[in-house]
């Protein structure tokens, strides 16, 4: 969930939101990047009144919390980010979920923050310019506007992922 809320965070950024209209703070920590208190907090409240229903750690919306998510994705604060969820959630379809963890954890941020073995918040302004130069690529890339944010999620993690292999590939190959 964390994963997810946090790609569908970036794709808001893809489409030139800011970062304070998503309204959650992510950090990197020693143990698992990315992290929101407040995602894990409203996780654990979704949980409590049935609109999620959790079994062995995967999660699945029950039929109280489909009604809640069509009434609540009615209001102006919340339904642009729709589309980034269906974006992010919707890049599991083309990929593998493994593969979308190991794609977001290749985020530039992220990766400066596993580094350095340190807890870090994710998403401020100074740690964005790599992001936000390769998203500016990708939408030169596309060209027209995405309407699926899936298409650009898809295409930046397999972007990320083939760098860390060709990295890997060539730290091989100079050793």
């Amino acid at each position: 969930m964390q994963l997810f809320c946090y790609l569908s965070c970036l794709l808001g950024l893809y489409d030139g939101r800011p970062v304070a209209d998503w309204g959650y703070e992510f950090a990197a920590t020693p143990s698992i990047a990315p992290f929101s208190t407040a995602c894990a907090e409203s996780l654990e409240i979704l949980v409590f009144r049935r609109f999620l229903a959790e079994r062995d750690g995967a999660y699945s919306i029950t039929p109280l919390g489909e009604s809640e998510f069509v009434r609540w994705s009615r209001l102006s604060l919340f339904r642009s980010r729709v589309n980034f969820l269906r974006g992010s959630t919707g890049a599991a379809t083309a990929i593998p979920v493994a593969a979308v963890g190991q794609g977001v954890a290749l985020d530039p941020q992220i990766v400066r923050a596993t580094r350095l073995h340190d807890s870090r918040p994710l998403l401020e302004e100074v740690g964005l310019s790599a992001v936000y130069e390769q998203f500016r690529a990708l939408e030169s890339a596309l060209g027209a506007p995405a309407r699926d944010f899936m298409v650009p999620a898809v295409i930046w993690l397999s972007y990320l992922l083939q760098q860390d292999q060709r990295d890997e590939e060539d730290m091989a190959g100079g050793l």
